[in-house]
C-alpha cells in the first residue's frame, strides 16, 4: 500500500505522526486521529492539511439544488424587459441572434425548449418552439408556440399550410410579398398571363421571359406555382 503512495503523501504522514498525531476541524470542533485518513491535503496551510475535515466538506451546503434550480439562477440575470418580450441578454446560436442558446446537462441547448419544457409541458424532439410575438430575442414562456415541421416550414416561407390561412406569429400583409417587393417587375394580372401561357405550351420559357422582361428560370418558377403562391 505504501509503494502506491507519493513521496509527499509519506512524508507528510510521518511528519503527521511525530508532530501532530491529533489535528480538530474548525468548522464542528472534533478532535480527529488519524490526521491522513480524515484530512485533505493542503500545501498552503502550516500543517500540510486542510483546516476542515473531510466529513465537513461532503456536508457543504451546494450552490444548487439541481439543474432546474441552477437554470433559473443563470436565467433572470441574462434577461431584460421589453414591453410584453423578455429578451435573452445571453449567447445566442447564429450571428443573426435569433436562437438563444446556454449549456443544459454539459449540451449548448436552445433556451426556448428548455423553458417550454419546464413551465409548460411535454415537448417531444421532432418538435419545434417558436415565439407568437415575432421578437426572435424574447424568451417569455407565455409567447413560446410548439409546431411540427410542417408549420415551421410554412412560417419560413410566409405562407400557410394548404387550407389553412396564416395561423401564426406572421400577420397577413405585415411582410412585402409580389409587387409589393422593391424589386419586383411583374404584377398579379401579368403573373396570370405568364401562368396561362406557360400551361398551353405554345411558347418557350425564353421567349415568355423577354415578353415580360424576367428571366426563363424565373418563368419556370412562376409556371410551376413556386413563386408568386398568393396569387391564384
Amino acid at each position: 500500500m505504501d509503494e502506491e503512495k507519493s513521496r509527499y503523501e509519506l512524508f507528510l504522514e510521518e511528519e503527521a505522526r511525530a508532530a501532530q498525531p491529533k489535528k480538530s476541524c474548525t468548522k464542528c470542533g472534533e478532535i480527529k486521529e488519524e490526521v491522513v485518513k480524515n484530512f485533505g491535503i493542503d500545501r498552503s496551510t502550516p500543517t500540510g492539511f486542510k483546516r476542515i475535515c473531510k466529513v465537513c466538506e461532503s456536508k457543504a451546503k451546494r450552490k444548487y439544488k439541481d439543474h432546474t434550480d441552477m437554470f433559473w439562477k443563470y436565467f433572470w440575470p441574462r434577461t431584460k424587459k421589453t414591453g410584453d418580450c423578455l429578451e435573452w441578454q445571453g449567447g445566442y446560436k447564429d450571428k443573426y441572434r435569433k436562437t438563444p442558446c446556454c449549456k443544459w446537462y454539459g449540451k449548448m441547448i436552445n433556451v426556448r425548449r428548455i423553458i417550454y419544457r419546464l413551465a409548460i409541458g411535454e415537448l417531444p424532439d421532432d418538435m419545434f418552439v417558436i415565439v407568437s410575438c415575432g421578437n426572435y430575442r424574447c424568451v417569455r414562456h407565455s409567447h413560446l408556440q410548439r409546431v411540427g415541421s410542417d408549420e415551421l416550414t410554412a412560417i419560413k416561407n410566409n405562407r400557410a399550410p394548404a387550407g389553412e390561412r396564416h395561423p401564426f406569429h406572421r400577420t397577413p400583409g405585415l411582410h412585402a410579398r409580389g409587387e409589393r417587393v422593391g424589386t419586383s417587375k411583374l404584377t398579379p394580372i401579368q403573373v396570370r398571363e405568364i401562368r396561362e401561357l406557360y400551361d398551353r405550351k405554345t411558347m418557350t420559357n425564353i421567349e415568355i421571359g423577354k415578353q415580360f422582361g424576367v428571366s426563363d428560370s424565373q418563368i419556370g418558377h412562376i409556371g410551376r406555382r413556386q413563386a408568386w403562391t398568393h396569387v391564384e
